[in-house]
């Protein structure tokens, strides 16, 4: 029996080409589009879960309360670590380190921007690498020891044993300019799915004292704790206010939160955290999105199996008088349901196959296919193929089944009339998807081009950024050098760029109303005409007064109280309550500073962030020299620039970037998701016109014969085109005022993660309304003409 259900699909599989084409293509495409998506929200599942027993790590926050309501910290204070470790027996080791890039020298050639880490000899217990030569769990114990990455130690040394070589990295911290260190161990390269990367492993004490006192104005290190169960993490938590209050924190206003590990790579974006992260709202978004074209898809076979009513109610009815029972109908039928996914799956796995690498490019991911290890993308694909055919086969069996045998063989199926709303109503609800993708793409784009034409108090082009790292005191040389060109407007020593990590400090506020966390930028005399910030009132740096040019790093002065120029920005003036600012004494970071000045607002973070207070400190310790250039002179003063740098180091590469670059990276994410609904959005747009033409194709086959009549009394091409298009132009536009709603609720929720935002507009909509509504013209009106150019002979000769 089962063979004979078989014979009969496989023969109306090949009587009906178009139709099975037109399904297997969709559904091909509705597969792949999720098997897709499932590698890549696999890939991003996985991240840190390669550490021993990754359900006990935990990464310490700061959660700080004040006027401006809570914020979190990745950093914690020094020296918090050894606290933890001694305080709770629950811990079974605590590290913290600092990640930074620093320069790297062996045999007279330099490495730049290496990715360092300065930690304590726990790191390698916290975080489970592996290991290729020497012990890691010992590794850091020794004062000048390092530990390399694989890759690293390759393009450092060579193919040679690593293992016992020095090599000199430029620490350029207030104790250590630079150290020499030697090979200690060398371990597999960080794994793809760590959220922290790097390339080397230092003791922190070569970067500043191992040993001290908590202070709890100043985060700079980034603290995990491994515990010895799960079963402790609440009775640690209850206890951290105790800690936070003995260690000299305020109890009330700063509180440690224990993250999971697992959960960094995944939870929502904290300002300035230096860590690979995704969104997870973009996770169950892509999700969504493989569902509903995965729908789109089976809506497309149960439109076009319901639109072949007609030519389906003999044949069954046929089945029914000779004594096929309901059960039976519904096994033919999902067995040709079945026989079609079967189809498909080949189809599916070959777009997957020569896809994966660009959908990961797209992403910024690598994506990876075990055809035979990976059982989550075998089950997964398993599982796209049974909800076909169930979800798209089921209702045309059941429909089939209920239709009364006699009825059938007159052609009166009772069921023609329902069969054709559902027909409409799955339409709808396809172009409805797609209507709402298109929607939300065009708001997209609308926010992210508001992102690149507003103001962000700063000029952002023809800036170009040279990193000084392995230049130390000669970084003011090459300014000197860019400044001589004549294609140079302004160049700048200064630790800050926009949209990088800013180190933040406490500020008192007035009158002992609490404390208030500032962004803090050191800077020389040439900040503010480099990026055109705007100054409200006062006066800038004075290059030749004693004052505002003392620099703390460079002098050693830091631990003296010394009293220092400052810059504050409009935010932090209003937070401090400041009607006369210029001339007030502030304490912060062990210094008192003079407010000199006051600068217009500036977005330092993309534009999904308030802007913070602000003070502007100087210093010509600079990690870059920022240049600004006339338009069009980019690549003269880039070469300029390369060759007076190898006339200052042979040892150090050129580093640079544009700043405009940069600053279009703080919105990958959101270009991610925009690429990605549109990519979707255009496949939910093919699909819903594959299912389209099949149904206006099957509707023109029934209506042949009133066309031949139409025509033979008279009725023109466009008045026939009209006719068969108005029911579908209909739908769409049913589909839109269903559609729209919708999407304006899903952008607006999107766009409250914007503090600076667009109004959704009525444009967007009826621009998506129309492309829609006109494709579903094109698709329709193709068939449609075809059919009215036909000879009426030809549709009434038996008549």
């Amino acid at each position: 029996m089962l063979s004979n259900y078989l014979k009969i699909a496989l023969r109306n599989l090949l009587r009906h080409r178009l139709f099975t084409t037109i399904n297997v293509v969709g559904l091909g495409l509705g597969a792949a589009c999720c098997a897709l998506i499932g590698l890549y929200i696999q890939n991003e599942l996985s991240y840190d879960r390669f550490h021993r027993d990754p359900e006990n790590v935990f990464r310490l926050m700061v959660e700080s309360t004040g006027e401006e309501g809570k914020s979190l910290s990745a950093t914690t204070p020094r020296f918090l670590s050894t606290a933890l470790a001694e305080t709770f027996p629950e811990i079974e080791s605590a590290t913290q380190f600092r990640l930074m890039n620093k320069a790297i020298e062996y045999q007279n050639k330099e490495y730049p921007e290496a990715r360092v880490i300065f930690s304590d000899p726990a790191f390698f217990e916290v975080f489970s690498f592996s290991s290729i030569h020497g012990d890691l769990s010992k590794a850091l114990a020794e004062p000048n020891a390092a530990v390399l990455t694989k890759s690293f130690a390759r393009k450092i040394f060579g193919d040679e044993n690593p293992v016992g070589k020095s090599f000199v990295v430029r620490v350029n911290s207030r104790t250590t300019p630079q150290a020499e260190v030697k090979v200690a161990a060398l371990m597999e390269d960080v794994p793809k799915n760590a959220h922290f990367k790097f390339d080397a492993a230092l003791p922190f004490s070569l970067f500043a004292p191992a040993t001290g006192t908590i202070t709890w104005n100043w985060f700079e290190m980034k603290t995990y704790v491994r515990l010895k169960s799960q079963i402790g993490r609440q009775n640690i938590e209850q206890k951290f206010p105790d800690l936070v209050q003995r260690t000299g924190g305020e109890r009330d206003k700063q509180k440690l939160v224990l993250q999971p590990l697992t959960d960094i790579h995944l939870a929502a974006a904290i300002p300035f955290d230096d860590v690979e992260q995704t969104n997870v709202r973009d996770l169950y978004v892509f999700a969504g999105i493989a569902l509903l074209v995965l729908v789109i898809a089976c809506i497309n076979y149960m439109v076009l199996v319901t639109a072949r009513y007609t030519q389906r109610l003999k044949e069954v009815g046929v089945r029914k008088i000779i004594g096929a029972t309901a059960p039976k109908l519904i096994l033919q039928f999902l067995i040709e349901t079945a026989l079609i996914a079967a189809l498909t799956l080949p189809l599916a796995l070959g777009i997957v196959e020569m896809a994966h690498r660009s959908f990961g490019g797209l992403l910024g991911k690598e994506l990876q296919i075990d055809y035979l290890n990976n059982h989550i993308f075998l089950w997964g694909n398993l599982f796209v193929l049974i909800f076909f055919t169930v979800v798209a086969g089921l209702y045309p069996a059941l429909f089939f089944s209920k239709i009364n045998a006699v009825a059938m063989l007159k052609g009166q199926g009772a069921g023609a009339r329902a069969s054709t709303r559902l027909r409409k109503t799955l339409v709808v609800a396809q172009f409805g998807v797609t209507i709402a993708l298109l929607v939300c793409v065009g708001t997209m784009f609308e926010q992210l081009r508001y992102t690149r034409t507003k103001d962000l108090g700063y000029r952002h082009d023809n800036l170009l950024v040279v990193k000084t790292a392995g230049l130390e005191k000669q970084a003011g040389v090459l300014k000197q050098a860019a400044l001589s060109h004549s294609a140079v407007n302004a160049a700048t020593l200064s630790s800050w760029l926009p949209g990088y990590l800013t180190a933040e400090t406490v500020m008192p506020r007035p009158r002992g109303e609490g404390n208030m966390f500032t962004e803090f930028i050191s800077a020389d005399c040439d900040l503010l005409k480099t990026f055109h910030i705007q100054l409200l009132e006062g006066r800038d740096f004075d290059c030749s007064s004693p004052n505002d040019t003392l620099d703390v790093y460079r002098t050693g002065s830091y631990n003296l109280l010394p009293r220092v120029s400052i810059l504050l920005n409009e935010t932090a003036v209003r937070e401090l309550g400041l009607e006369s600012p210029l001339g007030k004494e502030l304490n912060y970071s062990a210094l008192q500073g003079t407010v000199i000045g006051v600068i217009k607002d500036m977005h330092n973070r993309s534009l999904h962030y308030p802007i913070k207070p602000m003070v502007i400190q100087y210093s010509e310790y600079a990690e870059q020299l920022v240049v600004a250039y006339q338009p069009g002179h980019e690549a003269e003063v880039l070469a300029y620039l390369r060759t007076a740098w190898e006339k200052l180091t042979a040892k150090s590469e050129f580093t640079y970037l544009f700043l405009n670059d940069h600053l279009h990276q703080l919105y990958a994410a959101d270009e991610k998701l925009m690429k990605m609904t549109t990519w979707f959005a255009g496949l939910a747009l093919v699909l819903s016109c594959l299912g389209l033409f099949g149904m206006a194709v099957f509707s023109i086959e029934r209506r042949t014969k009133e066309i031949g009549i139409r025509k033979v009394l008279g009725a023109s091409v466009s008045g026939v085109v009209t006719m068969l298009s108005k029911d579908f132009v209909k739908l769409v536009l049913i589909a839109n005022l269903l559609a729209w709603p919708v999407a304006w609720y899903a952008m607006n929720k999107w766009l409250q993660d914007f503090a600076y935002r667009i109004e959704l507009g009525w444009l967007t909509f009826a621009l998506a309304g129309g492309v829609a509504l006109l494709i579903a013209l094109l698709t329709v009106s193709a068939q449609a003409i075809r059919a009215a150019l036909a000879n009426p002979a030809d549709a009434l000769r038996y008549e």
